[in-house]
């Protein structure tokens, strides 16, 4: 499924969500059976997204089923178009639907962020909303993924959900680290369990020698590994 159309500059909502909000809800639980838990899967963001789409290529939700939606959330319409390529690649496996929530980017303003999600209130509850479990991942160095997913997990917690955040902190970029620890709080504040995976220490354990694409690498080893084992459990 293709991003969805974004909405005027005068009220940067989303104009096409209760598109996607109907199209989940038509979609919600078919092919489970005999109680099995229904998933969403929810890529927020730059980092969030790219590792959603990563993980779908390398068929790690393959073990989770019918009983799974995958969604890739970012400010940017435009920066949803990896998601749209991963689903081309790989047509026969369920596709990531996407949805924008402004027209342009956070700029890496925490305050940006919380504001769309503000301001989407209604359809981002739409989109956790009928889910036993939503899992959240998000990179908290930008303002989208530091902003949208608090206010995402607060949402899909008060519909019911189990809600699970898997989150990753950046290296230490201007400041990136305390806008890291603010959202984290956050997080623990509005979710069911956080995973948090820390850039700078896996470059740390890793030694001098790891590149940033060695960290990158082994950091998207562990988050993959620990998705399939919340399947299995």
């Amino acid at each position: 499924m293709g991003a969805m159309p974004h909405a005027q500059a005068s009220d940067m909502s989303i104009a096409a969500s209760d598109s996607l909000i109907d199209a989940i809800k038509s979609g919600s639980n078919v092919g489970c059976s005999n109680g099995a838990k229904f998933y969403r899967i929810i890529g927020i963001g730059g980092a969030g997204c790219n590792l959603l789409a990563s993980m779908r290529t390398n068929g790690i939700f393959d073990g989770y089923g019918p009983c799974t939606e995958l969604i890739a959330v970012d400010l940017c319409p435009y920066t949803l178009w990896h998601v749209d390529a991963a689903n081309k690649t790989t047509p026969e496996r369920a596709p990531i639907k996407t949805m924008a929530i402004a027209e342009f980017g956070s700029g890496r303003r925490v305050n940006a962020g919380r504001a769309a999600a503000l301001r989407n209130r209604e359809a981002l509850t739409g989109i956790v909303t009928g889910a036993d479990v939503v899992m959240l991942i998000a990179g908290l160095g930008s303002g989208t993924g530091s902003g949208v997913t608090p206010i995402l997990a607060g949402l899909s917690r008060a519909a019911g959900a189990h809600t699970v955040v898997i989150a990753v902190s950046p290296f230490d970029f201007g400041g990136s680290i305390r806008q890291s620890e603010n959202a984290l709080n956050s997080l623990r504040s509005n979710a069911d369990r956080v995973i948090h995976f820390f850039n700078r220490a896996l470059g740390d354990e890793l030694g001098d020698d790891a590149t940033l694409v060695d960290v990158f690498a082994v950091q998207e080893q562990r988050i993959s590994s620990f998705v399939k084992g919340l399947r299995l459990g």
